[in-house]
């Protein structure tokens, strides 16, 4: 008498682990393909992104500092941007101040700065408590697509610290 699985079922099972395989390696290729086809589309976007940035200044105040409960110097930069795109719009941008040991530190500017197409508006960033170690501004354009905030890294922006004046 013999033992084991018949051939009938031993062939059913190889049959079966071949298609679990082969679903398990198309459903990865189709991931992959999908990621890599979003990644070209993003890499498309941000290249069309064409902006100017101009007239920097910054103006300094005195606030009040909650946690301290002192009042402190601070400073904060205004810019003109102009979108020189004709239908994209930039949704914001990241400000980072760069030293000259080539660290960052990124602050935000104020709400509502989107920029339609052919459209110049003036940003105020955040305050600033110490400027003195400012070497640089780093402006990085974001867009919405999908709705999903994009950064374009590529299509960053440099503005050196010593040709900014008070406003």
């Amino acid at each position: 008498m013999k033992k084991g699985l018949s051939t009938i079922v031993t062939v059913l099972i190889l049959v079966s682990l071949t298609l679990v395989i082969l679903a398990g390696v198309f459903i990865w290729m189709k991931n992959f393909s999908s990621k890599t086809q979003r990644e070209t589309d993003i890499r498309k976007l941000c290249s069309e992104i064409v902006f100017d940035s101009r007239d920097f200044c910054y103006s300094s105040q005195t606030i009040y500092n909650v946690e301290t409960g002192t009042n402190e110097e601070a400073t904060n930069i205004k810019f003109n941007i102009r979108n020189e795109m004709d239908t994209q719009q930039i949704y914001g941008f990241l400000i980072s101040l760069v030293d000259s040991g080539g660290s960052s530190r990124t602050i935000s500017t104020l709400p509502f700065n989107e920029i339609g197409g052919q459209e110049t508006k003036q940003l105020t960033t955040d305050f600033i408590s110490d400027m003195n170690t400012i070497d640089r501004l780093k402006i990085v354009p974001e867009i919405n697509s999908s709705n999903e905030l994009i950064i374009c890294n590529e299509q960053e922006k440099n503005a050196e610290w010593g040709s900014i004046g008070k406003c």
